[in-house]
């Protein structure tokens, strides 16, 4: 079966460069005018750190149809401290080195931006913290925010000082 494109043939292509996304080029731009649903693909840390299957990611997601796909970014001694302890669920390993393994590389964020564009989709990356913001911002139409977040006031103060559109997370 075909994937339905939810009315937005032709919106998302364009001439958007990847290193200053424009966002009256993007699916985002396209779905606020339009009024209809802009449909997001999660890839979060599926990666694996390896770079095939993060661009394997982006193209299961524009073959579904949808309008982006996000990636998260985030540097694991800002999220956990190195003596944060062991995950008993994850059969005792060292959380922040799971989290360290689960990272998104900075280098990659050329690539995944330009195969998004190639496939006419969207490319959302949710920064983690002000240095991710900066890294991410060239290759973005929008900021979204995880739930997570909501109370880091800097991070959000950073992120409005953009002028992009915010999308916000408010579920679990």
């Amino acid at each position: 079966m075909e994937p339905r494109r939810r009315g937005r043939a032709g919106a998302c292509g364009g001439s958007a460069s990847i290193t200053a996304v424009s966002v009256l080029s993007s699916c985002f731009a396209a779905a606020r005018v339009s009024g209809h649903c802009y449909i997001v693909a999660e890839a979060g840390s599926n990666h694996d750190r390896d770079l095939g299957r993060a661009l394997a990611l982006v193209d299961a997601a524009a073959e579904a149809g949808v309008d982006a796909v996000k990636f998260q970014l985030f540097h694991a001694g800002h999220l956990y401290p190195s003596l944060a302890g062991v995950a008993d669920y994850l059969g005792g390993a060292d959380i922040s080195e799971v989290i360290a393994a689960a990272a998104l590389p900075e280098a990659w964020l050329p690539e995944l931006a330009h195969r998004a564009q190639t496939r006419e989709i969207d490319l959302l990356v949710t920064p983690f913290d002000e240095a991710a913001i900066d890294l991410v911002d060239p290759f973005v139409p929008a900021f979204k925010v995880a739930s997570y977040e909501l109370t880091h006031e800097p991070l959000l103060a950073a992120i409005a000082a953009r002028g992009k559109p915010v999308i916000l997370s408010t579920g679990a």
